[in-house]
């Protein structure tokens, strides 16, 4: 890697590493008066039968029961848990005037939440089989119901885990409120998701692109599907849409066909075709993921289950896969090196996830993952850039030996038809050395040889530069003098329109002479008696100065309009097809354009624009219309 790249890598780095910090910490304090943390709690062991009216008996008798209930500062895990699975949590609840007000909950498992009137929303079922251990600590906005401020609820947590109770900051405030906060806090995966995703798609266009680059779609299976896993594990979309199988569903088949795609791209970028169980491996992933969808359907297990087990599927392969980089790394592979070091930060941060996961430790690593996807899909994004700029170059000399090789045979068969007619002419001659009025017609057929001659060395000779600076209508005028006498002859007339006090331009003039004598030779051969050429120059803007030249000619159909410019195409009887072509390489010299509209029977307009003080050669070539 060259100096600048690694000037330009630990630029882009510092900058991605730089906004993760930015959107992560400064969002914290946005909303701070609008929300409150509740934290007047207390906690009740035994269990109360629920009446018809879904309110527990016991919340009509607090008076005969407040001596039951133990104040605590943190609702998770409270003391005297013994063999109980199910805990009572009251809270009070401040007074307020917030719109809708709402609470953020998270819970170790189910839940069921009751104000005075009876249950106004539960999670999960209490009870059940299935631990829901998982979902049931996301975080949930459970909105309250009418005359609960300045009152109590009580919350009854079912857990058969070593956790139970209310983990986090409980907050209350206006929904709409709570929900740009937390959309805020979660901005770093939403904005990372989003650019995975986007990512993905354009190396699934470079795959369509760049046909058989099983690499590039690998890429694009691996980026999209870890932006929408990134972006299904936020906080704020259960706020948005509260459906929990949804969610864990999808989290779990992005996380297994984001993985699927980066143990594709191990075995594209080393394998190919040789590494055969490594396509095992992300073969196995895949078949996983079809059975816990079945197993699911089938309600024979609980998805909880099914993505601990995944996560050690993954941490069994992510060994595998890291031994096999590691292994082209000593084999000397030239992009195994900077793969490495990004499978190596990406698998410490997904390691430490997964051991957090399986664990049930709190902490707050998340932000190590995010890290470790970003910085890893730095390092690939060097590789694949490298890939792309080695197949531009390849196409484009693809393309240049195509277009050669199409030139080499117009010229062949241009040539060839003069040639077959001075074969015929000296055969006749030998028979008859007295018929030396071919030496006319052969003369004339050498002539066009060598015009064709001429033309594709005009068109093949590099350019050299030799720009001064010259007066764009001075050479349009000296231009017109040499068709002066056939304009005449055709009884066309003639317009010419001049802004005043056009500047000089920084040209090749004998070039632009050139184009200009193509462009108005072709707009009078096309033109019959009475006709009339107008050609128009006028300041474009400070920078540009347009060259319109319209005639009254025949006409270009639009399928002819779409081939001009091409190798040899021509609509005329003697004609090469290369004076267009020529007057391309000409415009574009000089970071110009080049601009055709035409209409059938009412003639054709061209559009020259040119750059006063030309700095590259453009790219945009000629267009249609």
């Amino acid at each position: 890697m060259s100096k600048f790249s690694k000037i330009m890598l630990a630029f882009i780095f510092i900058g991605i590493f730089a906004f993760y910090l930015t959107v992560k910490f400064l969002p914290l304090s946005f909303g701070k008066s609008e929300l409150l943390t509740l934290d007047k709690w207390s906690y009740y062991w035994e269990d109360s039968t629920i009446n018809a009216y879904e309110v527990p008996d016991w919340i009509h008798k607090l008076n005969q029961r407040n001596d039951s209930w133990e104040t605590i500062t943190s609702p998770l895990n409270p003391e005297g848990r013994k063999e109980h699975n199910q805990l009572w949590l009251k809270l009070k609840i401040p007074q307020g005037d917030w719109r809708d007000p709402s609470i953020t909950i998270q819970a170790h498992q189910q839940y069921e939440i009751y104000s005075s009137r009876g249950l106004f929303y539960k999670y999960g079922e209490i009870n059940s089989a299935y631990s829901m251990k998982f979902p049931g600590t996301t975080m949930r906005l459970v909105a309250l119901p009418e005359n609960t401020l300045g009152d109590e609820i009580y919350i009854r947590v079912y857990s058969n885990s070593s956790k139970i109770g209310v983990t986090g900051d409980t907050i209350i405030g206006a929904r709409s409120d709570i929900m740009l906060n937390v959309i805020l806090r979660n901005m770093d995966e939403l904005v990372f998701g989003s650019f995975y995703i986007i990512i993905g798609v354009i190396f699934l266009y470079s795959f369509v692109v760049f046909r058989n680059q099983q690499l590039f779609v690998s890429f694009a299976v691996l980026s999209i599907w870890m932006g929408i896993f990134n972006i299904s594990r936020m906080t704020s979309v259960y706020y948005l849409y509260d459906n929990t199988m949804f969610w864990t569903c999808l989290n779990m088949i992005s996380l297994n066909f984001s993985y699927v795609g980066f143990i594709m791209l191990i075995e594209f970028m080393f394998g190919a075709g040789s590494l055969k169980y490594v396509r095992r491996i992300w073969q196995i992933h895949l078949l996983y993921c079809l059975v816990a969808a079945i197993l699911i359907l089938m309600d024979a297990a609980s998805i909880m289950n099914l993505i601990s087990g995944y996560l050690i599927v993954i941490l069994i392969t992510m060994f595998i896969n890291y031994l096999t980089i590691y292994y082209k790394v000593k084999q000397g592979h030239r992009e195994a090196k900077l793969f490495m070091f990004g499978s190596f930060v990406l698998s410490i941060a997904g390691a430490t996830e997964i051991v957090e996961r399986l664990s049930g430790i709190e902490g707050n690593w998340s932000f190590l993952l995010s890290f470790g996807t970003t910085f890893f899909f730095l390092m690939i994004l060097i590789q694949l850039m490298r890939r792309v700029m080695e197949l531009m170059i390849v196409a484009r000399n693809s393309e240049k030996l195509s277009m050669v090789s199409q030139m080499a045979a117009g010229v062949a068969h241009e040539i060839r038809n003069p040639i077959s007619v001075i074969s015929g002419f000296v055969q006749l001659i030998k028979k008859d050395p007295s018929n030396i009025r071919f030496l006319d017609l052969i003369s004339s057929e050498i002539e066009r040889m060598d015009g064709i001659v001429s033309d594709f060395l005009l068109f093949s000779r590099p350019t050299k530069e030799s720009m001064t600076y010259s007066y764009i209508h001075v050479i349009m005028q000296e231009t017109l003098e040499l068709f002066k006498a056939q304009m005449q002859e055709k009884q066309i007339g003639l317009q010419f329109e001049i802004d005043e006090d056009l500047p000089m331009i920084k040209c090749e003039a004998n070039q632009l002479k050139q184009v200009f004598i193509n462009i108005v030779k072709n707009a009078i051969e096309s033109m019959k008696a009475d006709a009339k050429l107008v050609v128009e120059i006028q300041r474009e803007d400070r920078n540009h100065i347009r060259i319109r030249i319209i005639d009254q000619g025949v006409g270009i159909s639009p399928k002819e309009l779409q081939n001009l410019g091409q190798p040899f195409y021509t609509t005329k009887e003697q004609g090469t097809g290369l004076g267009l072509m020529i007057c391309v390489r000409f415009i574009e010299y000089h970071g110009g354009t080049l601009k055709f509209q035409s209409k059938v029977n009412e003639g054709t307009t061209v559009d020259i624009l040119l750059p006063i003080q030309p700095k590259t050669m453009s790219s945009a070539g000629m267009t249609y219309s």
